[in-house]
């Protein structure tokens, strides 16, 4: 079967939104996806889920992860917060659909399904999901750090090393607080890059240095103490948008490979 790409899912929910607002039926909708390179059959088919998530039904025909994420990301924005309700509720029709008659392994829909629920929760009840979630963060790095760093390697020995993402304007993720507050503990209060002392301390007295993932998460990094080193901000910024960024990371990993010998 061919995949369906993203410009693909994208035309498919625009037709599929111009047929929910009764703007073209669903067959002259598939045409023009059609006409535009789609397999007919996959183009009727993903343009009726839009239709089928909006009204909240059962849809029965697969739909990747990329999609089920863009279509409930766009409904939400587009339609208003019952049609969003509606069509989380038709994703978890689709999921029992599916597990019920054991067709195919829904563990992608599912997470789908927790994070679009969960950005629905927020979003009714006025809570800006990116504010939440630092504010928990911080909480946790404080508690973690006010452990030992036994007690801290005990969790992290079970730790998967995947983050979870949640929903913002754009995709962040739900960080080990374990981790930041392991590296930040072994770094004292040394830039793992220039070798300079922190620039100034927290109001708490602790040095201030940024935990950075080396890899970053959002290239497949792991959440572990090893992808992270603790720079002052002058550095972090630098391997972030510096002309020699590349070449920084390189050198973080040898030393990260160094220190972990």
């Amino acid at each position: 079967m061919q995949k369906i790409l993203l410009d693909e899912i994208a035309l498919c929910f625009r037709l599929g939104a111009d047929v929910v607002r009764g703007n073209i039926t669903l067959s002259d909708a598939a045409l023009l996806a059609a006409s535009n390179g789609m397999n007919p059959g996959s183009a009727r088919g993903y343009i009726k889920i839009v239709r089928d998530m909006t009204e909240g039904v059962t849809y029965k025909r697969t739909l990747n992860e990329m999609a089920a994420d863009y279509y409930l990301s766009n409904i939400g924005e587009e339609f208003g917060a019952s049609y969003y309700k509606n069509a989380l509720s038709s994703l978890r029709k689709h999921i029992d659909y599916y597990e019920s008659n054991g067709k195919r392994n829904v563990v992608a829909q599912k997470r789908i399904l927790a994070k679009h629920s969960a950005r629905l929760t927020y979003q009714l009840n006025g809570l800006p999901e990116a504010d939440v979630e630092r504010e928990t963060l911080q909480g946790k790095i404080a508690k973690s750090a006010s452990d030992t760093s036994e007690a801290r390697r005990a969790r992290l020995e079970s730790a998967t090393g995947i983050a979870e993402p949640f929903f913002v304007v754009a995709t962040a993720y739900r960080r080990n607080h374990d981790v930041i507050a392991e590296r930040l503990s072994l770094a004292g209060d040394i830039c793992g890059l220039c070798y300079d002392k922190a620039p100034f301390d927290r109001e708490n007295g602790t040095p201030f240095l940024e935990v950075h993932h080396i890899i970053p998460l959002s290239e497949g990094g792991k959440d572990t103490v090893e992808n992270t080193a603790a720079l002052c901000p002058n550095c972090h910024r630098e391997v972030h948008f510096g002309n020699m960024r590349q070449v920084l990371r390189e050198k973080l990993l040898r030393c990260q490979g160094n220190a972990n010998e």
